[in-house]
């Protein structure tokens, strides 16, 4: 599990690499400039989302596919009660 968990990032890592690869500099600075939100937010919320794929599939090794399967379907829950909470 730590072998893919570790390719996964790997992958995501080139792809993002790749897609800044293509534009041009003055391009990215535009698009800093429309920008809202700090970039720090942008890099705190990758890392969670990067630890919380890599720990979800760790933890999945010591459960059965039942409750793996579960847990899967059950994280849409959190989204949709803040969702009819805020819209």
């Amino acid at each position: 599990y730590k072998t893919i968990a570790t390719i996964e990032l790997f992958v995501f890592a080139v792809a993002s690499w790749w897609l800044r690869r293509g534009t041009k500099t003055s391009e990215i600075k535009d698009t800093t400039k429309r920008r809202k939100v700090p970039m720090m937010f942008y890099f705190v919320m990758g890392i969670a989302m990067a630890l919380s794929q890599t720990l979800g599939k760790l933890a999945n090794k010591y459960v059965n596919f039942t409750v793996s399967t579960i847990f899967k379907c059950s994280k849409a829950l959190p989204t949709m009660a803040v969702s009819v909470l805020f819209l």
